[in-house]
């Protein structure tokens, strides 16, 4: 045999290994990148499902007995951890606790309490929407934190007087 065919057989096995080696990396990376976008999307899911659960959840806190809203409560705080968005997360877990019986020394009449957690429900509602269609998150109402003041106050006074 001589020189030529012996670069050329070389040049040929060269180019064998280097296309093999290119095709073997590019299936990687590739497969690598599709992975990754699956358990994005898995994660997506779980929490689209969770949120759509928090919804039903709210539901029962407003139509339910105390029994039931008790049951949805702790199930809603199991499902907010599903949420992919902190600041999502950290609006509902706080919107969420609004639902819990008022303390006993709260002075807000029957009908107030009922409005209370209905227009909580209502921003929750609204809040978990944007989150699911992906717009901006609406800004939070100053009547939450009032909300959220009643139950801090008859809490403290309650600690103060015991």
């Amino acid at each position: 045999m001589d020189a030529a065919t012996w670069v050329a057989a070389g040049a040929g096995l060269t180019g064998t290994v280097l296309g093999g080696a290119i095709s073997t990396w590019s299936a990687l990376v590739t497969q690598k990148r599709t992975a990754a976008s699956l358990q994005d999307e898995k994660r997506r899911d779980r929490a689209r499902n969770a949120a759509e659960e928090i919804l039903e959840k709210i539901a029962v806190f407003l139509l339910e007995d105390v029994q039931s809203a008790t049951m949805a409560f702790f199930q809603a705080h199991r499902l907010v951890e599903h949420i992919s968005d902190k600041e999502v997360r950290i609006r509902l877990r706080d919107g969420v606790n609004l639902f819990i019986p008022p303390p006993e020394d709260d002075r807000r009449s029957h009908a107030q309490l009922n409005a209370d957690k209905a227009f909580v429900g209502r921003y929750l509602t609204e809040l978990l929407g944007a989150y699911l269609r992906e717009e901006p998150l609406p800004p939070q109402p100053e009547r939450i934190e009032e909300i959220r003041q009643h139950y801090s106050r008859a809490t403290r006074s309650s600690g103060e007087r015991g």
